[in-house]
């Protein structure tokens, strides 16, 4: 009896775990993500920072991780160029400049 509740006790404390640190789990894509659908207009690879023109002009902090992808190809910051079309799901940052989740990219008119 006292294995079976020691037992029972050590289930009851892994799957509290388990479940404590899905919930604290921090991702930023849950935080109030925006999307964003523009055309670059100025790329600044040492600052990480992409300018476009959408329904109005918005700049983005591009951190390293951000998944950037052309088709169905991962790409870098550093292949974007001026002109390509993106879509761009991002969350407000508290420095002001909003922070790119991820960057979808098209050379012609997006059919995203």
């Amino acid at each position: 009896m006292k294995n079976i509740s020691i037992g029972l006790a050590v289930i009851f404390a892994l799957v509290s775990i388990f479940f404590a640190c899905g919930i604290c789990h921090c991702d930023d894509s849950g935080q109030n993500l925006k999307t964003f659908r523009g055309q670059v207009q100025e790329i600044d690879w040492v600052g990480s920072l992409l300018t476009c023109e959408g329904t109005d002009e918005m700049t983005f902090y591009v951190p390293s991780g951000t998944k950037v992808r052309y088709g169905t190809d991962a790409v870098s910051l550093e292949d974007l160029e001026q002109d390509d079309y993106v879509l761009i799901k991002y969350i407000d940052d508290p420095t002001g400049t909003p922070k790119a989740v991820s960057i979808s990219v098209n050379k012609t008119y997006p059919e995203f």
